[in-house]
């Protein structure tokens, strides 16, 4: 025989059912915030020494685009032969977003002309997202 829901023992099940689904609540919740948390950093490559414009732009754009993403933005100084060192290291990473190119419009448009042991093509090897300064 089934205790009506007004009794000691309805109002109980009640109360384990409302732990119950606080309980489920609270795991989705940090289930949730934990796969944001750990979700692998996104890597900002500045194909120009730190200290320079370019690394200044990139330092400053880094927060606003982890912010907007909800992850970490590192950003990571790769110099060499006008920026291109870093395109390189960028054109050879998985294409999964996870790693992106912060560079001058020289790199992409004047060197190739100018560098014939570049092994990157621009418009194959990597994908314009947005200009960031002009």
């Amino acid at each position: 025989m089934l205790k009506p829901w007004n009794s000691a023992a309805g109002a109980a099940r009640r109360v384990d059912r409302l732990l119950g689904w606080i309980a489920c609540t609270l795991l989705a919740a940090s289930a949730a915030t934990a796969t944001a948390q750990t979700a692998a950093p996104i890597r900002l490559v500045v194909g120009y020494a730190a200290g320079g414009p370019v690394d200044g732009a990139a330092r400053q754009f880094a927060p606003l685009l982890g912010r907007e993403l909800g992850r970490l933005v590192l950003v990571d100084n790769r110099p060499g032969t006008a920026g291109v060192m870093g395109a390189e290291q960028v054109s050879k990473s998985p294409p999964d977003g996870d790693t992106l190119y912060f560079g001058a419009s020289p790199t992409i448009t004047i060197s190739p002309h100018v560098l014939k042991s570049m092994k990157l093509d621009p418009a194959k090897d990597l994908t314009a997202i947005a200009p960031v300064l002009s």
